[in-house]
C-alpha cells in the first residue's frame, strides 16, 4: 500500500501525476523521496498505472524488471498547479453577477403579473 492516497488528487498544491505503461512483462516501480530515503510508492505493475504525488520534491522513480523477460516501459509524467488567483477572481465574479441577475428576473416576473391582470376596457 503506497504511503499516499493516489485515486485522489491533491487539488490545492502542484502535483506529480504520471501514468506508467507496461509492455512484455511485469515491473517494479519505486518512487522514493531523495532526502529521506524513504519509499513513497513500492509495487509491482503488469499493464498500467496511474499515479498522482505532492511536488513538494523531487522524487527519484526506479524500475526493475521483475522475473526474466525484459519489459518496455512508457512514463508519461506532468507537473499540474492550480493557480487560486484566477479561480479566487472568477468566483467572486460568478457570485457579483448572478445575485443581480437573480434580482432582476423576480423584479420582471412580478411586473408580468400586474400587467396581465389590468382590466381591459
Amino acid at each position: 500500500m503506497p504511503a499516499y492516497n493516489t485515486a485522489n488528487s491533491y487539488d490545492w498544491q502542484p502535483t506529480h501525476e504520471g501514468k506508467i505503461i507496461v509492455n512484455g512483462g511485469p515491473v517494479e516501480f519505486t518512487v522514493q523521496d531523495p532526502k529521506d530515503r524513504h519509499q513513497i510508492i513500492n509495487m509491482t505493475i503488469n499493464s498500467s498505472y496511474s499515479f498522482s504525488v505532492p511536488a513538494t520534491e523531487d522524487y527519484k522513480f526506479v524500475f526493475h524488471n521483475v522475473g526474466s523477460q525484459q519489459a518496455r516501459v512508457t512514463l508519461k509524467y506532468e507537473t499540474n498547479v492550480t493557480y487560486m488567483v484566477p479561480l479566487i477572481i472568477g468566483s467572486v465574479a460568478l457570485l457579483v453577477t448572478t445575485l443581480p441577475g437573480t434580482v432582476l428576473i423576480v423584479k420582471g416576473l412580478k411586473g408580468k403579473k400586474q400587467l396581465a391582470s389590468i382590466p381591459l376596457k
